[in-house]
């Protein structure tokens, strides 16, 4: 699996959309709500099942006293807002070296890839992706998150990782600058469709993890060629405009490909290439 190098990664979290129970976060862990999610209750809670996914935001705050948080202003509207339309949790914990304030986000979805590249072909907006019982609508949490922003302008809020769990495929997008992941989440749906049918191999193997981007390591003693951006220390110079559609690292589960562009063209021009190392794996 390929992961930053640091320990502030996701945590791997699982929630069906459709729960016997929907959860709350107080910030302190996360409580149940009061009663199941009975079929009858579920008929007044169309929100979660339109949206198609549950969601889990991670992020460190600065400790205050012995159990106290200096945490984001509007942290329980953004909580509220969230649980209006999909089985959310928001849990934040204690930093040891402060507040860091970078949001990881994981969405889980019972929606495939092939659905996602079959309704984003279809002309279907990126962030309401819906057909029939099959769903993953991101215009939410996407809209909640800028409210969010808004109301912590002072501070350096932002998302560090987007894992989009799917059916048969995890993507994950990672940030590159400031708010680069949001700025440029309508590019990358569309351009995962556009080369669907030449990330499946000839075998009919799909890629079981999709990571967003990566970069070609240009030092002469790298351990491997491709890699994440670190988090200190780092001589790439990253272009989110390009660097998006550029080099992504495919991972299936009975081969190890790299798929990136053939000299900085567009996902369109894509090439797989057997046996490449991938940096920062575990």
């Amino acid at each position: 699996m390929i992961r930053r190098q640091n320990t502030r990664d996701g945590f791997p979290f699982w929630l069906s959309p459709v729960l016997q129970s929907s959860f709350h976060n107080s910030g302190d862990g996360v409580r149940f709500r009061d009663s199941p999610l009975t079929d009858d209750r579920l008929a007044g809670h169309s929100n979660f099942m339109d949206s198609g996914a549950s969601v889990r935001v991670t992020y460190w705050a600065e400790q205050a006293g012995d159990h106290g948080l200096i945490n984001l202003d509007g942290i329980d509207a953004f909580r509220d807002e969230l649980a209006e339309h999909y089985v959310s949790v928001v849990h934040v914990r204690a930093g040891d070296l402060g507040g860091l304030l970078q949001l990881t986000v994981e969405f889980v979805s019972h929606i495939s890839l092939a659905d996602v590249a079959q309704f984003l072909a279809s002309g279907v907006a990126y962030d309401v992706i819906k057909g029939g019982a099959n769903a993953l609508v991101l215009r939410p949490f996407i809209e909640a998150y800028r409210r969010l922003k808004e109301r912590n302008s002072h501070t350096r809020v932002d998302v560090e990782t987007l894992r989009l769990v799917l059916r048969d495929s995890v993507v994950v997008i990672y940030q590159i600058s400031e708010d680069s992941i949001f700025q440029h989440l309508e590019r990358i749906p569309p351009a995962l469709a556009e080369e669907y049918q030449r990330l499946v191999l000839r075998s009919g193997e799909q890629p079981f993890e999709i990571h967003v981007p990566v970069f070609e390591d240009p030092e002469n003693d790298r351990l491997s060629r491709f890699r994440v951006l670190l988090d200190v220390d780092e001589t790439i110079k990253p272009n989110a405009t390009s660097d998006y559609l550029g080099f992504w690292v495919l991972q299936y589960d009975f081969s190890s490909l790299s798929v990136g562009p053939d000299g900085g063209l567009p996902p369109r021009a894509l090439t797989i290439e057997a046996g490449l190392d991938v940096g920062g794996s575990s």
